[in-house]
């Protein structure tokens, strides 16, 4: 008797403990993503190989490499549990980490539990050698880290031809001028241990040492919505130095150095139906006579474009029964949508009432009004389900040099906006969110930070100022129209509105902006889900003293924007 009723009591047991893991999964729209860590990683010179454990549930992995800086130097999207990382350099004495998400077919991810570091101490070039050589002089190449440890050899190529190849026996090497003098050449430099090449190094004889300049955004002839731009670009390597420079109609209108490949414009350069050419142009230390130049041209659309639509919940794990609205920034627009993943159109339906969810639904929406472009299509797939935590991740602003209104008692950005932020994570912790915050470092450790810990939220905070201080108002940047975080944006945008001491000022509302790859923060390859507020100009009288006197309140403001997001509160 007493067997069967143990017998009968696991039976029980058994039966609990599966229709918990079995309601769990159905609730998690059927995924488990289980814990992993790396099996093994070995290299061989500038190959790395590297394994890790097969993840239950995932479809897909990103391995990411990170350099000491934190910034990311190789990043892979792969379907399989391993890979062959292929550098053409790392730098002596660097460390560097690798680290591995894991994402379900829902969008769901799971980071390896621990990174893998390694130290690359293999002899490199020094980064003092000059990459131009002087054509009627011998070119010193020097070396940094053991030159002793390994027989290595230092290999010199014109072009792709072997041209010499010697014993590295000390810091230095000489190259006689004999090998380039008068060639209009670029020369590899190769630092080989047992003919791996472990370290590269171009330079460049009587000839420019910068790449060719290409735009990617925007290209050129494009027609262009009235607002801010996002210009991007690539080549340019090896510069020093890049100028920027805006005409319209040959009539330069703004001219600027730049230390990255991607700037917003705003749009109170611009003027609809205007053409205007944008020029960048590279150029290494003093040589002007070396420098690359690029253009484009584009026009400003006379026609207004329509924002997207947005709704106002999170579309994974919404609760069975929750009534959806769809949503739009601009007044007096007309919604039409579609159920059955078709395009909408104006002869779609007309959206006229909340609609309720009770199954995995794809809604696709678009605004429409007379004498005005459509909206892009907005595309929500609502998934019924429920998580068990939620994560934010809270980067308030580190820029101590962003001086306030001092006579409301405004000090500096980094020091109000940290405190400011304080009050949101108070509030999200109330309710349970785990909240992470960017204590150390700079952007790069902040979006390392947060896309290993798999956050459903980065969120930065910031006030902001203007150059002649009498701009003022509340704006959110996201990166673009499609961005999974624009419902969100739109949300935290329109509840601080609500709050501010003068929200039926129109031009106080600045909206929802785009970054288009120019804001780390905010950019997916950088960190997941990224939001970056600016709350107010610090440096407009009326914006500072409000930030000063409603903290709390401003706080909250975001914190519950996200809360109702998520289904939270």
């Amino acid at each position: 008797m007493k067997k069967i009723i143990i017998s009968t009591l696991f039976i029980i047991l058994t039966f609990i403990i599966t229709t918990i893991l079995v309601s769990y999964f159905i609730l998690n729209n059927g995924t488990f993503l289980t814990k992993f860590n790396f099996k093994k990683v070995s290299n061989i010179g500038l190959n790395y190989y590297v394994y890790f454990e097969k993840v239950q549930a995932a479809s897909n992995y990103d391995v990411i490499v990170y350099n000491s800086a934190n910034e990311i130097i190789y990043k892979e999207n792969t379907k399989n549990n391993s890979t062959t990382i292929i550098f053409d350099s790392l730098n002596h004495n660097e460390v560097y980490k690798i680290i591995v998400i894991a994402y379900d077919k829902e969008g769901n991810k799971r980071s390896v539990e621990e990174p893998y570091t390694f130290l690359w101490n293999e002899l490199a070039f020094s980064d003092t050698n000059y990459i131009l050589m002087d054509n009627n002089n011998d070119y010193i190449v020097s070396f940094i880290g053991d030159y002793k440890k390994k027989d290595y050899k230092l290999s010199i190529k014109e072009e792709e031809t072997l041209i010499d190849e010697v014993d590295i026996n000390s810091d230095e090497y000489i190259i006689e001028n004999k090998y380039f003098k008068d060639k209009k050449k670029n020369y590899t430099l190769e630092i080989t241990d047992n003919n791996l090449v472990i370290s590269k190094l171009n330079i460049y004889n009587l000839m420019s040492p910068i790449t060719d300049i290409t735009f990617t955004k925007p290209a050129s002839g494009d027609m262009l919505d009235y607002n801010d731009i996002a210009v991007t670009f690539t080549g340019g390597d090896n510069a020093s130095n890049y100028l920027f420079e805006l005409y319209s109609e040959n009539k330069l209108i703004r001219r600027k150095e730049i230390d990255k490949k991607s700037f917003i414009l705003s749009s109170n350069l611009f003027k609809k139906s205007a053409q205007y050419t944008v020029k960048i142009t590279a150029s290494y230390l003093d040589y002007i006579d070396y420098s690359k130049t690029s253009e484009i041209s584009f026009t400003i659309n006379p026609k207004e474009t329509l924002k997207p639509v947005y709704t106002d919940y999170n579309q994974n794990y919404i609760k069975e029964g929750t009534k959806i609205s769809l949503l739009s920034p601009d007044k007096d627009v007309k919604i039409y949508y579609t159920l059955d993943g078709t395009e909408p159109t104006k002869d779609s339906i007309l959206y006229e009432d909340k609609i309720e969810i009770n199954n995995n639904t794809i809604i696709k929406a678009i605004a429409i009004q007379d004498k005005k472009n459509d909206s892009i299509v907005s595309t929500f797939d609502f998934k019924i389900g429920r998580k068990s935590e939620y994560k934010v991740y809270l980067s308030a602003s580190n820029q101590y040099n962003n001086l306030g209104v001092g006579e409301v008692g405004y000090t500096n950005e980094k020091k109000e906006m940290n405190d400011l932020t304080n009050y949101i994570e108070k509030r999200l912790e109330s309710y349970g969110v785990k909240t992470y915050r960017n204590e150390f470092g700079d952007i790069n450790r902040w979006t390392a930070d947060s896309t290993y810990l798999g956050v459903d939220l980065h969120l930065a905070i910031h006030s902001n100022a203007s150059e002649d201080h009498e701009a003022y108002g509340i704006e959110t940047w996201i990166e673009n129209g499609e961005a999974k975080t624009y419902s969100l944006a739109q949300k935290i945008q329109n509840n601080l509105m609500n709050v501010y001491y003068n929200k039926e000022d129109e031009l106080a509302n600045r909206g929802v902006k785009y970054a288009n790859g120019t804001l780390a923060e905010v950019n997916p390859n950088y960190t997941p889900c990224g939001i970056l507020l600016e709350i107010g100009h610090h440096d407009y009288l009326n914006d500072a003293k409000w930030i000063m006197e409603n903290k709390e309140s401003i706080g909250n403001s975001v914190a519950d924007s996200i809360l109702e997001y998520f289904q939270i509160k």
